[in-house]
């Protein structure tokens, strides 16, 4: 089988897999609620496939054997979607009101079915074995990825390689994107209480003063990312919530903050975790007050495997030419996909979903979100292309 034979194949299904993106995306459901996509997913899934589901979550797992020897490649796609109204207007948009598929789980669902479908029609001529992963709540702490490891998935019997695509406004359909090593960050939510003495605002000096200190340590938090980051490992620490509930004339017994640190490296976020708990002790020094830092831990940084995403970047110059086979550069974002590290090397990629005319190019949790449907067709036989040539590899 040669690439454009995957790439002909992809374009056949492209009605199917379009009708079952639609589907998807017209009733969006929102992490650890996706009860209709789950229903919707089963009933498109091809036959033949050994189909595993629980009772705690929404997750699916298909597994197939193919005729000849090799290697095992799991393959994740995400079911849930955002509490984002949508305003695409487009004739499939969500009927539910806040709720949107504004970060392309749809996309990745429907390519996944279609290239399972592919693979079903191609299974004489392939090898190994191929598991198919529907996961639940990407988007909510900590993770559906987490969650179906810790219930056994891939506990005994694990894959060689670990796929997981992604849509990509900033890139034109028909390109693909990789970058082997750290390519995303870990996500930490930092939940801050500054507690003083509130009192007149005339009246007040600096001591114990809540607000005056959470002001200063806005400033410091942000600092701090500066502070950590190196031209190739960059640390983004930010508060973007803040409350004090005073007035014009009254200080605020207490202060609360909530913010986000991003890190690239498991040595670097333990470095940062020790720096915020340093910053809290010298504001209570500073202003008498007594701070609680809270630092719930999210999803671990995205580590690509070298040998693996090299090796299908270059499978992907096979399938669409050496231009449209990119590298990316490193984003602050965050995935679960991280999750898998420990069972699979991870292959985690970019599918361009903008169009040439410069349309569909809103970013991802964007209401405005959308794909030009050509990224349908490369998503579909890029997972298909990437599946088959990792299990002859």
């Amino acid at each position: 089988m040669s690439p454009s034979d995957f790439l002909n194949l992809a374009r056949a299904m492209l009605p199917k897999v379009k009708a079952i993106r639609e589907a998807i995306h017209a009733e969006p459901e929102l992490s650890f609620q996706e009860e209709k996509t789950h229903a919707k997913v089963m009933a498109f899934l091809p036959e033949g496939w050994q189909l595993q589901t629980s009772d705690q979550h929404f997750g699916i797992v298909a597994r197939k054997g193919m005729k000849n020897p090799g290697n095992k490649v799991g393959i994740r796609a995400e079911l849930d979607a955002l509490p984002i109204e949508e305003k695409t207007g487009a004739p499939y948009a969500s009927k539910i009101p806040g709720r949107m598929h504004a970060c392309g789980h749809d996309v990745h669902t429907a390519c996944l079915i279609g290239a399972m479908h592919i693979a079903t029609n191609l299974a004489e001529n392939w090898s190994g074995e191929v598991v198919a992963v529907f996961q639940p709540a990407e988007e909510q702490l900590p993770g559906g990825g987490k969650m179906m490891l810790e219930q056994g998935l891939f506990a005994e019997d694990k894959p060689d390689v670990m796929l997981g695509m992604h849509v990509f406004p900033e890139m034109q359909v028909g390109a693909l994107g990789f970058r082997p090593g750290p390519y995303m960050a870990s996500t930490d939510e930092l939940w801050i209480q500054i507690q003083g003495r509130g009192g007149h605002a005339a009246l007040m000096r600096q001591s114990e003063n809540a607000l005056a200190a959470a002001a200063a340590l806005v400033s410091q938090i942000y600092a701090l990312g500066t502070e950590l980051s190196q031209p190739e490992e960059p640390v983004v620490s930010s508060i973007g919530w803040i409350q004090g509930l005073g007035s014009t004339n009254v200080i605020p017994d207490s202060t609360q903050l909530r913010g986000t640190l991003r890190c690239l490296s498991p040595e670097r976020r333990s470095q940062a975790h020790e720096r915020l708990q340093a910053l809290a002790n010298q504001l209570d020094s500073q202003f008498g007050t007594k701070t609680s830092l809270e630092i719930r831990a999210g999803y671990p940084p995205l580590v690509n495997s070298e040998d693996w995403t090299t090796w299908a970047k270059a499978k992907a110059t096979e399938l669409l030419g050496n231009e449209n086979s990119r590298e990316l550069p490193i984003r602050m974002t965050a995935d679960d996909f991280a999750w898998y590290a420990p069972v699979a090397p991870l292959v985690y990629f970019r599918l361009g979903t903008a169009s040439a005319s410069g349309s569909n190019a809103y970013s991802v949790h964007d209401a405005r979100f959308d794909i030009d449907e050509e990224a349908l067709v490369i998503g579909t036989a890029t997972l298909a292309w990437l599946a088959y040539s990792a299990g002859k590899r």
